[in-house]
């Protein structure tokens, strides 16, 4: 299985852990999967071992229209992006730019390291996402 999700509930955290390829419709269906079932308010999706093929600005987009079309069900939550090159990076700020023009009401950051994206989850004092693209 391309994706892993482990669920801390003392946290309020699934974290989807990537492993290997992870086609768009697989995205989709974990996404459908996770919103239709026990979400927790607070995601992280851990990317630094996906290969294969990256997904499309059409279906980035698509992706986001279902985040958002979902919102209320996460209201307040955050979503974490952990990524290990460049490219990916730049695809998830992308996607965060669309969301944050779409009216997404969960807080979405992109990090390198798991530890930072964790520290963010959790609020840690002195921790702060990434700026915003609109800053």
């Amino acid at each position: 299985m391309p994706v892993r999700v482990v669920v801390k509930q003392e946290l309020d955290l699934t974290q989807f852990i990537v492993e290997g390829e992870f086609a768009f419709e697989a995205q989709m269906e974990t996404l459908r999967a996770f919103y239709e079932g026990e979400y927790t308010h607070n995601v992280l999706w851990d990317l630094r071992t996906y290969t294969g093929e990256r997904i499309s600005s059409r279906q980035l987009q698509r992706m986001v229209t279902y985040f958002v079309d979902h919102t209320d069900k996460r209201a307040g939550g955050k979503t974490a992006m952990v990524v290990q090159n460049d490219l990916d990076y730049g695809l998830a700020r992308m996607g965060s730019a669309i969301a944050e023009v779409s009216q997404y009401r969960c807080e979405f950051a992109v990090f390198r390291t798991c530890e930072d994206a964790m520290d963010w989850l959790a609020g840690a004092p002195g921790t702060r996402k990434p700026p915003s693209l609109f800053q």
